[in-house]
């Protein structure tokens, strides 16, 4: 983990410069409202597409910065998570309600799923190398959820079971249309897996 007191001179760190002076402009604060008033997410798809398929070539060189791109709106929601926590829990809990109500959660479902695929079939293509790094991954991922002030893991992972096991209750008809066949081709796929992967069962 890189060291945060100390941010080198960035395209970041000089858009934080220059955004720090801009909020302190009413016309630009007025812009901004304007802008996100306006924001027509349901053409996000055909500026993906624009952007990939108009030059292949120079979209596949920016994917080269993704995980720089992807580490930097970590680090962004990051700070965001622990600035959050200063504020009134009653007024973070309205407002996660409101933005849970304003979500695509069925694009949200797609989504997900879409990776899922992605994943098992890139996964299947890239061998040992993908697997390796997912699992240096998950490693590193449950050391910085072992850092957070007050977490507990196993408490942690308690509530989620717990939540779980609620959800289920008052969602019978969902859990077993559309978890319990895929909690089967998991079992399935790790059956598979300890048995070296040749595809027979295992008792």
């Amino acid at each position: 983990m890189t060291d945060d007191t100390a941010p080198r001179n960035g395209p970041i760190e000089g858009t934080g410069r220059i955004l720090a002076e801009l909020l302190r402009t009413p016309r630009f604060k007025q812009t901004v409202r304007i802008l996100l008033s306006e924001l027509d997410p349901q053409n996000a798809a055909l500026l993906v597409r624009t952007l990939l398929w108009t030059d292949p070539e120079f979209s596949l060189g920016l994917m080269a910065a993704a995980p720089d791109l992807l580490n930097a709106g970590i680090v962004a929601v990051d700070e965001l998570v622990r600035q959050l926590a200063g504020f009134p829990p009653a007024l973070l809990g309205q407002f996660a309600a409101q933005a849970l109500a304003g979500l695509d959660a069925e694009r949200l479902g797609s989504t997900l799923g879409g990776i899922a695929v992605l994943a098992a079939t890139t996964g299947a293509a890239a061998g040992d190398s993908l697997a390796d790094a997912a699992s240096a991954f998950v490693g590193r991922f449950a050391g910085g959820l072992s850092s957070v002030e007050g977490m507990n893991v196993a408490d942690l992972a308690r509530g989620l079971a717990g939540g779980i096991t609620s959800f289920a209750a008052e969602n019978p008809e969902f859990m077993k249309s559309v978890v319990g066949p895929l909690a089967g081709a998991c079992r399935e796929a790790l059956d598979i897996a300890g048995a070296g992967g040749e595809g027979e069962e295992v008792p």
